[in-house]
């Protein structure tokens, strides 16, 4: 495992050996950040990690992730504005933005979130993780339970 910390940039990565997706997980909560690395990595997926907001732009041109999966919530900065940035920079990544609301969800697909993923649902965001790595990023709205549907942009 290897470790790399762009300067000031409160992020680390973690490479795990030769995996097929990389993914960029953006939590400022330290308990979530873990668990949902260890989901992740558990997955087969090489999971590199930001606290903050300011760090997840440098990291992303260190690590190119396929997949950024973002925390709207974050203390040093909006999470749209993020969306936003993140999609200008690496157009081709799929942005998966995960909230505690769903009032934040019209917003984070206007500025270029694929996915949106109420937390802590991490059922929902292994369906997401799936529809990915099965590459049916177009897949329709899909019924979950508890009231709750998984739709892409």
């Amino acid at each position: 495992m290897s470790v790399i910390e762009p300067r000031g940039a409160g992020a680390v990565v973690k490479r795990v050996g030769l995996v097929a997706r990389r993914i960029l997980v953006v939590e400022d909560d330290a308990d979530g950040l873990e668990a949902l690395s260890m989901l992740l990595e558990a997955h087969g997926y090489e999971v590199s990690v930001s606290c903050t907001g300011n760090g997840v732009l440098p990291l992303a041109a260190i690590v190119r992730p396929d997949v950024v999966v973002m925390d709207l919530g974050l203390p040093d900065t909006d999470g749209i504005d993020l969306i936003r940035r993140v999609r200008a920079a690496e157009p081709a990544t799929t942005i998966v933005a995960f909230s505690g609301s769903s009032e934040n969800e019209r917003a984070a697909r206007a500025a270029g979130a694929d996915w949106f993923v109420l937390k802590p649902d991490s059922d929902t965001l292994e369906h997401v993780l799936a529809c990915l790595r099965d590459q049916r990023s177009e897949a329709p709205a899909v019924p979950l339970g508890r009231g709750l549907t998984l739709a892409q942009r």
